[in-house]
């Protein structure tokens, strides 16, 4: 069950103010249940990864691009762009257009590849590991270092558990778009 908010005055009650400022806490029936909401959650993150991939091998399949932009415009996102691409792409005769747009679409959402679509950016964690962990031998500290991934994460995200002699776990969490930025570790 899910609750919507309305601008309305609950029927029969003087508004405490006459800017419209009440509001009235309605169950809707026809709510997607929370669990309904996680899997349509579940399945755009899915066409959307499989859009990137596409996207960045060239393989763009033009039915993926259509229902991640039909799953766009049903959760209100009235774009232009999201528009075009699905006019596009239900045509799907211009690929490299269909692709372009694609790629716009996923930069105007702010969609994060995880460590899955871009190994590259884990490898370079792992490096940097390496530094991190030579530089902790180097000052006499012992314990296991190394990284965790965490799959259930979306995107996927990275930790570096450490327990050695230093007193207390160091656990700071990496994900994808950070692991694309050199940065210090500590």
């Amino acid at each position: 069950m899910m609750v919507v908010v309305t601008g309305e005055p609950v029927p029969g009650e003087v508004p405490a103010s006459a800017s419209g400022d009440c509001r009235v806490y309605r169950s809707d029936p026809d709510a997607l249940t929370a669990g309904q909401l996680q899997a349509e959650s579940d399945r755009f993150a899915c066409l959307a990864r499989q859009v990137y991939v596409g996207v960045r091998d060239g393989t763009l399949d033009p039915e993926a691009a259509f229902d991640m932009s039909c799953m766009l415009m049903q959760r209100d996102q009235q774009d232009p762009l999201v528009q075009e691409l699905a006019e596009q792409s239900a045509e799907g005769t211009d690929r490299v257009k269909i692709s372009g747009l694609a790629r716009q679409v996923l930069k105007a959402i702010a969609f994060q590849p995880g460590f899955r679509e871009e190994p590259a950016r884990l490898e370079a964690l792992e490096r940097a590991l390496e530094v991190v962990e030579a530089d902790v031998r180097a000052t006499g500290l012992s314990g296991p270092l190394g990284l965790i991934l965490n799959d259930w994460d979306d995107p996927c995200s990275m930790r570096t558990p450490y327990s050695g002699a230093a007193g207390r776990a160091a656990r700071p969490a990496f994900t994808p778009r950070r692991a694309a930025t050199p940065r210090r570790l500590w």
